[in-house]
């Protein structure tokens, strides 16, 4: 597997500039574009997670490459800063391409079985089909909000909803799913070749005893965690917000220690933080994952490769 960040920020996009108290903002090293990352596997599996606003470029990447795989865009949750870039994604637009998207049902999140037990033929050909994501795009791309409605996208393929901890079918990659502990849910993707592990948990906030008990045992012996870092607890620059469904990459470090992880990357960073602190902090979690005895830990770039 080979993994590229293509946005690492949260909330929303945070581009280097001039603010209006006069200082300027600086965010080239970390980059200014909320989450999307790329993985292609061995097989040439071309797979997206998250459509912020980095997927715009990840588009004008992949436009170089030939097309001959799908790709596979899976969505963690559709809060904003996850699904925001979509619309400028260029490869959904050309016929003949095959853009698939894979999101979680939320109407039926405590349900075994969204088909099976609902009573509505209409709404579980919607579940099959995949409508509740499909709905939830389309929105986003209603023309009130946005020129071009879904149906300009002549390079949309299939739209599939599943039910986080069911796997999800792929030729040569194992893909697991998780929910998280976010407002309004969040999944977390575990993908597997071979014998490398990959897991992706945006949008988490351990608040509980047993929340980090079960991402230590979802992260379990894992090569790689990329993982939400966005806040700093005991921090006046960037002070934890309680609620508001994020981690810390201290505690990231602390639960990657008892999961066995090889290498912990942190992400998502708040919009408020800057290259100086973002560089700062990176060396304070690095001597503490030393000293702790834990994971190798990067902080993510945008345009970064990292192999696996």
């Amino acid at each position: 597997m080979e993994i590229k960040i293509a946005g690492c920020r949260g909330s929303l996009p945070s581009p280097s500039g001039r603010l209006l108290t006069g200082e300027k903002f600086h965010s080239e090293e970390f980059g200014g574009n909320t989450t999307c990352i790329y993985l292609e596997g061995k097989g040439g599996e071309r797979i997206v997670i998250d459509a912020g606003s980095g997927i715009r470029n990840l588009g004008n990447y992949l436009l170089q490459q030939p097309q001959t795989k799908p790709v596979d865009v899976y969505i963690t949750h559709t809060h904003w800063d996850h699904i925001q870039g979509f619309p400028f994604f260029a490869l959904a637009y050309i016929p003949g391409n095959k853009v698939n998207l894979y999101g979680e049902i939320k109407i039926a999140r405590d349900l075994a079985s969204a088909v099976e037990n609902t009573d509505s033929r209409e709404i579980a050909q919607m579940l099959e089909e995949g409508g509740y994501t499909r709905e939830i795009f389309a929105q986003q791309q209603n023309p009130i909000n946005f020129p071009a409605p879904l149906e300009y996208m002549g390079g949309l393929g299939e739209f599939h909803d599943f039910i986080p901890g069911t796997p999800i079918r792929n030729d040569h990659l194992k893909i697991e799913t998780k929910s998280i502990h976010h407002p309004e849910g969040c999944v977390s993707y575990k993908y597997t070749e071979g014998n490398k592990t990959l897991v992706i948990s945006t949008d988490f906030e351990p608040s509980t005893a047993e929340i980090e008990k079960e991402m230590i045992q979802w992260w379990a012996n894992a090569d790689m965690v990329i993982a939400d870092g966005q806040y700093e607890k005991d921090s006046e620059k960037n002070p934890f917000k309680e609620g508001y469904g994020h981690s810390d990459p201290f505690l990231n470090v602390d639960l990657a220690k008892e999961a066995l992880v090889k290498k912990l990357i942190i992400t998502h960073y708040d919009p408020n933080c800057n290259d100086t602190y973002l560089k700062d902090l990176e060396k304070r979690v690095k001597k503490y994952s030393l000293k702790q005895k834990g994971p190798k830990v990067i902080f993510a770039r945008e345009g970064m490769t990292y192999p696996l």
